[in-house]
């Protein structure tokens, strides 16, 4: 089943109804995981991807999922530090749930990226997970 069938997307467009930026996400037990960021380059540092990132913050709450997650590139910098710039950490593998260990292993596996470039990151939104 597609992002769109689940109703798991969201997109931001410009005055023009042209498509800007866009978020997808998908149900994991123990969060809400991003699947994918992005943001049209001209539209880059304008808000854009943290406006996304309220979106999913606030979906999350409404389906009272005690976190978000995501697996990113650990260094470069719209990636990771981005995202701790909005509140999110870094999860060691120990913290990390299984679900999430597993989506980054098979990112992994399937992509050939060195496992010291990638790590998960979480935003915990209640209590702890």
């Amino acid at each position: 089943m597609s992002f769109i069938d689940k109703q798991a997307y969201w997109v931001v467009v410009d005055k023009d109804n042209e498509p800007i930026g866009f978020i997808m996400t998908r149900d994991l037990p123990e969060s809400l995981f991003i699947h994918e960021l992005s943001v049209s380059q001209k539209w880059q540092n304008k808000g854009v991807g943290k406006l996304l990132i309220q979106k999913i913050i606030d979906v999350a709450k409404e389906k009272n999922y005690p976190m978000i997650s995501l697996t990113t590139f650990r260094y470069v910098p719209w990636n990771a530090p981005f995202y701790q710039l909005l509140g999110f950490s870094i999860l060691t593998r120990d913290e990390a749930p299984s679900s999430l260990q597993s989506i980054l292993e098979k990112e992994i596996s399937e992509t050939g990226f060195d496992p010291k470039t990638r790590c998960i990151m979480a935003l915990v939104l209640q209590g702890k997970y």
